[in-house]
């Protein structure tokens, strides 16, 4: 009778072992993403206040050598962003998520403000969202597997490969115990579904520290690799009073 109930027991674990295995490699790494979004937590920033974030951008081999940007987004979908250096205006963007999309890029667009289609504006900017790329990975098209775990100085940690459309496919790193993102790095691959295009990018990006704000967690200092150059990105966030200013007007600051 013992050896019949034992015998029934191992058949139950080994059931559920089975069951277990049978999630696929693209739903375990979509449970990854999901669970550092839920810890983000982005929805829960507030809609009725405009995000106001101030980047410090430092080159560590030139560390007197700064550069300002400044973002600003009010749910859902407004957003604003300014590159400056010595308060010279070197990159600038703008929507209110309705229909006004303007940027000013001088190497590639203009030298002054100018209309752009959506797909231009969505095109060049996901790069100074600070949501971050898996925040919009399936309305994107991406497609996430993962890649095995590993051991990143002295602790584990899973790896997830996101394919996106015209971007270079990008291997991101969470901390398994807590679930974090706290390093990504890029490839030379592109998705099997691109032209193949080449663009500037940095090889790496590290998650060094979150904050706290609201019910949210925010990146708050962040490193950026190209080759032997790391820019070190400090943040800091605080709501102010919405200003339909911020998304529709060039100088939205002089008043």
């Amino acid at each position: 009778m013992k050896n019949h109930v034992f015998v029934c027991l191992l058949l139950l674990l080994m059931s559920g072992a089975a069951s277990a295995q049978k999630i696929s490699n693209a739903e375990f790494a979509e449970k990854v993403v999901d669970r550092y979004l839920a810890l983000m937590n982005i929805n829960a920033l507030r809609g009725d206040s405009v995000l106001y974030m101030e980047t410090t951008m430092t080159n560590t081999a030139l560390p007197g050598d700064t550069m300002i940007m400044v973002r600003c987004y009010q749910a859902p979908n407004r957003f604003r962003m300014e590159l400056r250096y010595h308060d010279t205006l070197l990159h600038g963007s703008y929507t209110d998520g309705r229909g006004v999309y303007r940027m000013y890029d001088p190497e590639t667009i203009d030298i002054n403000w100018m209309n752009v289609t959506s797909e231009l504006y969505y095109e060049r900017t996901p790069g100074y969202d600070f949501r971050g790329r898996l925040y919009n990975w399936k309305a994107d098209g991406a497609e996430l597997s993962y890649i095995g775990d590993t051991m990143f100085n002295g602790f584990p940690a899973i790896r997830i490969m996101v394919e996106t459309p015209f971007v270079y496919n990008t291997i991101y790193y969470f901390e398994r115990h807590t679930g974090m993102l706290f390093l990504s790095e890029v490839t030379s691959a592109h998705s099997r579904y691109t032209n193949n295009k080449a663009y500037d990018h940095a090889d790496s990006h590290g998650y060094l520290e979150y904050t706290p704000f609201g019910k949210s967690f925010l990146p708050s200092v962040e490193s950026y690799r190209v080759g032997e150059n790391v820019v070190m990105h400090y943040t800091t966030y605080k709501y102010i009073p919405v200003d339909n200013a911020i998304f529709t007007e060039d100088n939205p600051w002089k008043k």
